[in-house]
């Protein structure tokens, strides 16, 4: 009902782990829940239940990559429910597929690794 994409996530997880590990943030914890319940992989939903209750800020997420608490963003998924203004983690999406090295065999995943101050200046 709210967006979730666990094929994407699954194979976000999967690349992630190949590639030295490091936590995924979504946009929307019901769209991550079942991933994490199933794997326990390291995802985060930066964009409250449904991708659309917390409206999180470039700056702070800048600062949660330069930390090393999150590396990979899954910019699929979270898309918004009809009559719903909110924008939740929207700017976020954006600034990070403007900036991010997007994955080539992962639709929609962005290695944000190393890109905390381009991030932050957008």
């Amino acid at each position: 009902m709210f967006g979730g994409n666990d094929a994407g996530l699954t194979a976000a997880i999967a690349y992630a782990q190949q590639h030295g590990g490091g936590t995924i943030a979504v946009a929307s914890q019901s769209g991550a829940a079942s991933s994490l319940i199933t794997s326990g992989a390291n995802v985060v939903a930066i964009g409250g239940f449904s991708g659309r209750e917390s409206k999180v800020s470039t700056a702070w997420l800048a600062d949660a990559i330069a930390s090393g608490k999150i590396r990979y963003v899954l910019t699929t998924g979270g898309d918004s429910m009809p009559n719903d203004d909110r924008t939740g983690a929207d700017t976020v999406l954006a600034a990070v597929k403007d900036i991010g090295k997007e994955v080539s065999s992962v639709d929609g995943l962005y290695d944000m690794q190393g890109l905390a101050g381009a991030l932050r200046s957008q």
